[in-house]
C-alpha cells in the first residue's frame, strides 16, 4: 500500500504538478468539480464509477495483485497474475487532481473493484449502447458466448480497447484485444439466452421424438420377425395333428373327454352337448368306452371312428344287412364290413359290356391305406335307414363313397367340396331327398365317376360339374333337374366315357360339340324335353355301344353316319318325331341287340335283312334297369317295312 503511494506521488511530481499531501497525490482532480456538477448516481459506488470515467485509474485484484502506477499523463500499467494489460486513457491534466487521494480511498477498501477497462460498466448512456449496437462486426471478431460465464472464462487475455468516447463530459473506456483484432461486443441479453435454450430443447424434444418413432417401429419389425414364423410353426403343429401322437397319457379322464371333443366340428359338438340321444352323442360314448385306447391313437383315428360310429348309429346299423366287426374296439375299423365291390360294378358290367372298365385296377383296392386311413366305403344295398349324417364328410382321405341303393334321408351336403381326394361318388338310389347338386361338388378336382339317380335331386345343374374335366362316368338320372347339355363345355369333356342323364327335366337340343367327346361310350338322355335334330356327329362316337334317346321330341332323319357304327349294341330312338328313310346299318348290324324305331310313323323305307334275325335279350330284370323295348321294334306301316311287314 506504501509503495503504491509513493508511486502515485511520483508520477504527480513527473508531471509537473506539486504534491501537498498524501491526500492530495490521491484525490482526483475533477472530484470537486463532480461535486457540484449535477449527479444521476445515487450511490457512493456509482459515484466512483462516474469519477473513473473522468480519467481515474483503479488497480485492484485479489490476494496475489502486485502493482505499479506511473503516472506519465496518459497511461497506467497493471500487472494482474502475471499477465500485462494496459488501459489508455486520454483527458487533460487537470484530471489528475486529487488522483492520489481517490487512489489511497480505493486500494483501503477491502474488496477493491476491478478498474473500467476491465469489467462492463453497469450502467452505460443509451446513445452508447445505441453506438455499439451499431458497429459492424469486424472480421476476426469474437463469437458471441452463451453466457457471461464462459465468455470470462474463454476471454481472459482480452486488453482494454484504445478507443475513447466521451459522454457528458466524461471520458469512457473500451476494451482492446492484444493481438491487433479490434471485436465489437455485440448485445447479450437473457432474452437471447433463453431464445437459444429454447430453441435447442425444441430441436432436441423433435429429435427425440423421432429416435423413439425409429425404436418403436424396429420393436415392431423384430415382433412381426417372432411371431410369424411362430404362428408359422403353430399352424403346422396344428396341420401335423393327424400324424401326431395325443397328449392324451397325462391328463384325467374329464380331460380328456373335452380335448377329443375339441378336435370334432362345431356341429358334431353341438349335437353331443345338447342331444345325448343323437347318434353323435351315441358315438361320443362309445368312443369314452376305450377311453385307455384313445390315449394312444392319433388325432386322425379318433376322427375316423367317430365319423363311422355316427353314420353306424345315424343309419340305424344294427338292421343293417352285414354289419360284422363293427363298432368293435378290438378290431381295426379297417376290417369292419364295406361290399367287395363298388357301385355293384361286377352286377351292372354284365348289363352293359365295358362299363367302368379301367376304373380300379387289378386287385380291387382295400378299405384303407397303409396308414390305417379310410380310402375306400362301400356299403351298397345293405339295408341303410335313418339318415346320411354330415360327419361323413370328415373322413377327408376318401377316396371313393358308394352308399348306393339304400334308403336314407338328406341330400348330398356342400362339404362335399372337402374331400379332395375324392374320385368316386356312387349314391344311387340312395337319398329320398329333396336336395340339389351343390355348386361345391366342383371344388372336388379329382372326381371321375358321379352317379346321382334317382336321388329326388331339384334345382338347375351346376356348371361347376360340367367343368370337372377328369370325369369318367356322370349319371344324375331320374331326378327333377333343370337345364341343358352345355356345348363348350361338353366339348372338353375328353375323357368321359358314360353319360346318363335319363329322365331328369333336361330340355334344349343336343349340341354338335358332343362328336367332340370322342371317348363317349354310354349316352343315354332318353325321356327328357329335348328337341331339334339328331346331330350327324353322333357318328364320330366311334366307342359307343349304347345311345338311348327315346321319348324326347326329335324331329328330321336318322344321319346315315350313324349306321357307320360297328360298336353299338342298342340304338333307342323311338317315340319322336323322325321322318325319312331308316339308313343302311351296315356296320351297325354287327353288334346290334336293341333296335328301338316305333312311335316314329313317318319313317320310310325297309329294315336291313341282317337286323330281322338279331335276338335282343336284357338281362338286367332283377335291378329292375330294363326300362325300354329291347330286341327289334318298329312300326310296320305301309311306309316302313321289312322283316315280314310288307310295304305298300
Amino acid at each position: 500500500m506504501e509503495g503504491a503511494k509513493d508511486a502515485a506521488k511520483a508520477g504527480l511530481v513527473a508531471a509537473g504538478r506539486p504534491v501537498e499531501s498524501e491526500e492530495q497525490a490521491l484525490a482526483p482532480a475533477g472530484a470537486k468539480e463532480a461535486e457540484k456538477q449535477p449527479s444521476n448516481h445515487s450511490t457512493k459506488e456509482e459515484a466512483s464509477s462516474a469519477a473513473a470515467s473522468a480519467g481515474v485509474v483503479m488497480v485492484s485484484h485479489s490476494v496475489a495483485l502486485a502493482e505499479l502506477a506511473t503516472f506519465n499523463g496518459r497511461t497506467i500499467e497493471k500487472k494482474v497474475n502475471d499477465e500485462e494489460e494496459k488501459c489508455e486513457v486520454e483527458a487533460p491534466a487537470s484530471h489528475y487532481d486529487g488522483l492520489m487521494e481517490d487512489f489511497e480511498n480505493l486500494l483501503s477498501k477491502p474488496d477493491p473493484v476491478p478498474p473500467p477497462c476491465l469489467r462492463k460498466p453497469e450502467h452505460q448512456p443509451a446513445q452508447r449502447q445505441e453506438e455499439r449496437q451499431q458497429q459492424p462486426t469486424r472480421p476476426g471478431a469474437f463469437p458471441e458466448w452463451p453466457n457471461s460465464d464462459s465468455r470470462d472464462n474463454n476471454n481472459r487475455t482480452a486488453a482494454p480497447e484504445s478507443s475513447v468516447s466521451s459522454t457528458d463530459g466524461l471520458v469512457v473506456a473500451s476494451l482492446v484485444v492484444e493481438s491487433g483484432i479490434l471485436p465489437t461486443a455485440l448485445p447479450h441479453t437473457d432474452d437471447n439466452n433463453g431464445n437459444r435454450r429454447r430453441d435447442w430443447n425444441a430441436k432436441q424434444f423433435k429429435t427425440n421424438v423421432l429416435l423413439g418413432i425409429i425404436a418403436l417401429v424396429a420393436i415392431i419389425l423384430v415382433l412381426v420377425a417372432i411371431l410369424v414364423p411362430a404362428a408359422d410353426e403353430s399352424t403346422e403343429a396344428q396341420a401335423a395333428s393327424t400324424v401326431m401322437e395325443s397328449s392324451y397319457p397325462t391328463q384325467s379322464p374329464t380331460s380328456v373327454a373335452d380335448s377329443v371333443l375339441s378336435i370334432f366340428p362345431d356341429e358334431s359338438s353341438f349335437q353331443i352337448l345338447e342331444d345325448p340321444d343323437s347318434p353323435q352323442a351315441m358315438a361320443f360314448e362309445w368312443l369314452l368306452e376305450e377311453i385307455d385306447s384313445l390315449k394312444s391313437l392319433l388325432d386322425g383315428r379318433i376322427i375316423q371312428r367317430f365319423a363311422l360310429a355316427t353314420l353306424f348309429y345315424s343309419t340305424n346299423g344294427e338292421n343293417w344287412a352285414m354289419n360284422a366287426n363293427w363298432l368293435n374296439h378290438s378290431i381295426h375299423e379297417c376290417d369292419w364290413y364295406t361290399k367287395p365291390e363298388f357301385a355293384l360294378m361286377d352286377t351292372i358290367s354284365q348289363l352293359y359290356p365295358g362299363f367302368l372298365r379301367d376304373f380300379f385296377s387289378t386287385p380291387l383296392p382295400t378299405s384303407c391305406d397303409e396308414n390305417g386311413m379310410y380310402q375306400h366305403l362301400w356299403l351298397d344295398q345293405n339295408n341303410l335307414g335313418g339318415s346320411l349324417p354330415l360327419e361323413i364328410y370328415m373322413l377327408s382321405n376318401l377316396k371313393t363313397l358308394s352308399l348306393g341303393y339304400n334308403h336314407m334321408d338328406g341330400s348330398i351336403s356342400t362339404l362335399i367340396g372337402q374331400l379332395s381326394f375324392l374320385e368316386g361318388i356312387e349314391m344311387n338310389l340312395a337319398l329320398k331327398g329333396p336336395g340339389s347338386i351343390p355348386t361345391e361338388i366342383g371344388s372336388a378336382t379329382e372326381l371321375k365317376y358321379i352317379s346321382l339317380r334317382s336321388n329326388n335331386l331339384q334345382g338347375s345343374i351346376p356348371s361347376e360339374l360340367w367343368q370337372l374335366s377328369n370325369l369318367d362316368t356322370l349319371s344324375l338320372g331320374l331326378n327333377q333337374l333343370q337345364g341343358s347339355i352345355p356345348a363348350s363345355q361338353i366339348a372338353r369333356l375328353t375323357k368321359l366315357r358314360w353319360l346318363n342323364l335319363e329322365e331328369c327335366g333336361l330340355t334344349g337340343s343336343i349340341p354338335t360339340e358332343i362328336g367332340k367327346a370322342t371317348s363317349l361310350e354310354f349316352f343315354a338322355a332318353y325321356l327328357n324335353g329335348i328337341n331339334g335334330t339328331l346331330p350327324s356327329e353322333l357318328g364320330l362316337l366311334s366307342n359307343s355301344f349304347l345311345i338311348s334317346l327315346f321319348g324326347n321330341s326329335l324331329e328330321g332323319k336318322i344321319p346315315t353316319e350313324i349306321g357307320e357304327l360297328s360298336g353299338v349294341a342298342l340304338f333307342a330312338v323311338w317315340g319322336n318325331h323322325l321322318t325319312g328313310p331308316v339308313p343302311k346299318l351296315s356296320a351297325l348290324q354287327q353288334t346290334l341287340h336293341t333296335l328301338s324305331l316305333e312311335g316314329n310313323p313317318l319313317l320310310s323305307g325297309s329294315i336291313p335283312a341282317g337286323v330281322c334275325a338279331m335276338n335282343g335279350t336284357c338281362i338286367g330284370d332283377a335291378l329292375d334297369t330294363c326300362e325300354a323295348p329291347y330286341g327289334l321294334s318298329f312300326d310296320c306301316s305301309g311306309l316302313l317295312c321289312g322283316c315280314g311287314c310288307s310295304c305298300n
